[in-house]
């Protein structure tokens, strides 16, 4: 059995990742996120794509809401929606996944109920080292549960976030730890990936660092090297867990290809194929 004993821990196989998630996932329920570089902290890529502009903290809730206020307005009227969902059932969080699945930085932290999905996402990376982050959903519901004053909150894993309790949340309680939800699909990507979110709460301080503060063991980190990660894409494969299963469509196949790169294993096996 792989020995745990630290928020960050090292392996050097896949054997001795997957028997780490496996020792885990038999303990507690927990949500995953891939990065292909471990010096990546937890954060939200609005709370990175202020710090990297360099924004004060005063403008950052004025430039998010201009954001999210024209990407509202404009959406409903969008053709391609019509697959995904009812215009009638559209929640703030809805909104926000959206926003994010199409390139718009959001405060949300996309994480995956499987862990092998969410390691398919450390693969992008060609030297240096990989991360898969990991959550213990059970402990951390049952910290927000203690802390979270609301009349129709009971603990569980929300389905969505409506605006409403957002602002209860952001305004009137201060609460400043990512709260986890889960959602009905909204997009094709989201059930495919299994997606399960954190929204950043408090896009002035590093998500990572908050969870961090808790004294209880609810984020764990697994540091391994590159040169694994043909192992690891050989055996995510036979799950039907590559680029083209879970983006679909014109999407997957270049995601597809995308995965082709890093197999450079398959070079002698396709011989002289005919070049483009």
């Amino acid at each position: 059995m792989t020995k745990i004993d630290s928020v960050t821990n090292s392996v050097k196989t896949w054997k001795e990742l997957k028997d780490a998630i496996h020792t885990l996932q038999n303990s507690s329920q927990y949500i995953w996120r891939g990065h292909s570089s471990s010096k990546w902290e937890l954060n939200s890529a609005l709370f990175r794509y202020f710090e990297k502009n360099n924004i004060s903290n005063e403008l950052r809730d004025k430039i998010e809401n201009q954001s999210f206020n024209y990407f509202k307005k404009n959406v409903r009227e969008n053709q391609e929606l019509e697959e995904f969902y009812s215009k009638d059932r559209i929640q703030f969080s809805d909104t926000l996944i959206i926003m994010q699945n199409y390139g718009c930085p959001t405060r949300l932290i996309d994480f995956s109920m499987s862990p092998y999905i969410a390691t398919y996402f450390t693969l992008e990376n060609t030297n240096g080292k990989c991360a898969l982050y990991g959550i213990d959903l059970t402990k951390y519901l049952n910290i927000l549960k203690k802390e979270i004053v609301l009349d129709d909150y009971n603990g569980e894993l929300l389905s969505y976030i409506p605006k409403r309790i957002f602002k209860q949340l952001y305004d009137n309680q201060k609460l400043v730890k990512p709260i986890p939800f889960k959602s009905s699909p909204i997009t094709k990507r989201d059930l495919y990936q299994q997606s399960v979110f954190l929204i950043d709460m408090d896009i002035s301080s590093s998500a990572e660092d908050i969870l961090l503060k808790e004294n209880e063991d609810i984020l764990v980190k697994f540091v391994f090297p590159f040169d694994i990660c043909i192992d690891i894409q050989k055996d995510l494969e036979l799950m039907n867990i590559d680029g083209f299963h879970l983006f679909q469509g014109l999407n997957g196949l270049s995601y597809k290809a995308k995965d082709l790169l890093i197999r450079t294993d398959l070079i002698e096996q396709n011989g002289d194929e005919e070049n483009y």
